[in-house]
């Protein structure tokens, strides 16, 4: 998990802990790649906070499940980008 390495090594230097990130992305993106990125941040964020919400147990904890998170945020990103709506699944997430 580079990302969770890169927190953790700035959190060393800082000394104190990192709780946001800016991310960016290379020059030739196109304005829906970009578009595209952000989208895909904000609903692995929203399917973390809700699982918390919901089911009491913090998948941030749990690498596997993070993984999960990403991925379906992905596939729920690729889905929205041709449809207003989609529905996402991850059962046994955070056992």
């Amino acid at each position: 998990m580079t990302l969770r390495k890169l927190k953790k090594d700035a959190e060393e230097y800082l000394g104190e802990t990192v709780s946001d990130a800016v991310i960016t992305v290379p020059a030739y993106f196109s304005d829906a790649q970009r578009q595209a990125t952000k989208d895909a941040g904000r609903i692995a964020d929203y399917l973390v906070m809700e699982f918390l919400r919901t089911e009491r147990v913090d998948l941030r904890k749990d690498a596997t499940a993070m993984q999960r998170v990403r991925e379906e945020a992905e596939k729920a990103k690729k889905v929205l980008s041709s449809s207003s709506s989609t529905s996402i699944n991850l059962p046994r997430c955070g056992d």
